[in-house]
């Protein structure tokens, strides 16, 4: 099937490629949603996600020159240089990549769909892309894209939403006799996909990336705590201790938790 004309296969229904890309290319490109998004996770539930990723991705991330795809605002990209590491960042939204220029403006930009990154092979030590394979139908063709760029011997690190945690909480809806169709969002735009173990396993492995790491995380987006989810984002929001600490717990217990019980997953794989 040629790219942005097959179907999204999976809990997501078939959904052509090109409405669901272009879409969302569309929403990035509003003036408003670099500040939009900076808001949103700088607080709260969001907040601590970002608080056990970037201690992940500093513990486990080696190599010299790295590229953030899909920076975005910088969440990561800021981060990693501030802390003295050698960065490159790229997205394809300019009112994104503008607020990241005003955090961090020595750092390298491009502007450039992730699908077709204007780089040469095994140009990087590692890459990271985060928050972003989740918004796409065809997140697999991006996986290899990052490791082709990324060096031999190198390392990609992505986050994935958990879609054994899905599965299961499927199940538990219809025990409740809640139909789980009527919690799909119905704007495309706001489409995400959700990737079994298995799965993103096989694709790494398809893509030359052998499987070094993994944390399963974020318990507190998922469905089973839906009701408190109000609740914790106001603890957290309002108690940085609370936030560190529960920080501390998910990077603590998450290699223990199945991915069942969690959103998302940390992975990282190391290009073979």
């Amino acid at each position: 099937m040629k790219r942005g004309t097959s179907k999204s296969p999976g809990k997501n229904g078939s959904i052509s490629k090109k409405p669901w890309r272009s879409l969302k290319k569309e929403r990035y490109e509003k003036h408003h949603f670099g500040e939009d998004y900076d808001r949103r996770y700088s607080s709260g539930l969001n907040e601590l996600t970002t608080l056990v990723e970037r201690r992940w991705i500093e513990t486990h991330l080696t190599g010299g020159l790295i590229l953030d795809a899909g920076a975005g605002t910088g969440r990561f990209a800021a981060a990693l240089g501030d802390a003295g590491r050698r960065m490159v960042a790229v997205d394809s939204s300019a009112p994104m990549l503008a607020c990241l220029r005003e955090k961090t403006p020595g750092l390298p930009l491009i502007r450039s769909d992730i699908y077709s990154i204007p780089v040469a092979d095994n140009t990087f030590d590692a890459a990271i892309c985060m928050h972003v394979l989740f918004h796409l139908p065809d997140w697999p063709e991006v996986l290899k894209e990052l490791a082709r760029v990324v060096r031999p011997g190198g390392s990609v690190i992505f986050e994935m939403r958990s879609g054994d945690h899905v599965a299961l909480a499927g199940k538990v809806l219809k025990l409740l006799r809640v139909d789980p169709a009527g919690l799909k969002s119905t704007d495309l735009s706001q489409r995400t996909v959700y990737a079994r173990h298995a799965e993103v396993v096989r694709v790494m492995e398809g893509c030359g990336l052998q499987l070094q790491s993994r944390l399963p995380y974020d318990v507190g987006h998922a469905c089973y705590l839906a009701p408190l989810a109000g609740m914790l984002d106001k603890l957290f929001a309002a108690a940085p201790f609370v936030r560190t600490t529960a920080a501390r717990c998910e990077l603590l217990l998450g290699p223990l938790l199945p991915g069942a019980l969690t959103y998302r997953t940390l992975y990282l794989g190391r290009k073979f």
